[in-house]
């Protein structure tokens, strides 16, 4: 399995989320936004697919016609040049992140508290403002679309509590700096506040159960660290995404 590529749940969570928002926000090209996120957010978490020298040619190969997809879907939705090239900016972030130019060279989650600001930024671009951007309509701009922020920073931070003690020092993640016990107050602030704000803007859809879910699974999953293994902890995070994605379809 050294060679099968990884993290799809993150990748489908991502698609959930971008679908989700178009469905809910009534944003065009519903189905093309999902399948571009699934596509974008799958080739930058398997990037080293392409990269390590000992990779076989046709894996190579199908990373390369994944990309290429990617690209025409990309010139497909998008509605102008601009909007392209902000895809692509956002695209060549999500790489840099952890990729190294060379071995002498910092990835950009490598910088000091840099790491979460990347993560939330490229997130929300992708899953939230990009539907809306490539929306035939730009008029329909809902500002509810940065509560998302919360809800993403939430998650990002979560994991960051999860992975304080392998993460080096030198990354300043917000865990290290201020402690395990203040980021999770953190976290379960955010995620309260995004429910409330949520719930006193009518933005909760009509799958109010799914929706609940995924604000307060994370908060679950969070009181119960210690009891639960570091790889369910993940998939229950990103299973918190995919759910909150799946609350906003309509049906």
């Amino acid at each position: 399995m050294h060679n099968f590529p990884k993290h799809w749940l993150v990748a489908f969570a991502g698609a959930s989320l971008s679908i989700g928002v178009s469905s809910l926000f009534h944003y065009g090209n519903i189905q093309a936004n999902g399948i571009l996120t699934f596509l974008g957010i799958f080739l930058v978490y398997n990037h080293y697919l392409f990269t390590e020298k000992n990779r076989p040619v046709f894996i190579k190969i199908g990373m390369l016609f994944l990309l290429l997809i990617t690209v025409l879907i990309g010139l497909q939705i998008a509605s102008d040049i601009f909007s392209f090239l902000i895809l692509i900016i956002s695209g060549t972030i999500g790489i840099m992140y952890s990729f190294k130019i060379n071995p002498n060279s910092n990835a950009l989650r490598e910088i000091p508290f840099l790491k979460i600001g990347i993560v939330v930024m490229v997130w929300t671009f992708v899953c939230c403002i990009l539907p809306w951007f490539n929306s035939p309509v730009k008029g329909n701009f809902s500002p509810t679309l940065l509560l998302h922020l919360l809800y993403i920073f939430a998650i990002a931070l979560a994991f960051d509590i999860r992975d304080i003690h392998i993460d080096p020092s030198k990354l300043k993640t917000i865990p290290q700096v201020i402690g395990v016990k203040p980021a999770k107050a953190l976290v379960i602030s955010s995620l309260i506040l995004f429910f409330s704000v949520s719930t006193s803007i009518s933005l909760i859809p009509s799958h109010k159960d799914l929706f609940i879910l995924a604000v307060f699974i994370p908060i679950i999953t969070l009181l119960l660290q210690k009891d639960i293994r570091p790889k369910v902890y993940g998939i229950l995070l990103e299973s918190s995404l995919l759910l909150l994605g799946i609350s906003y379809f309509s049906l």
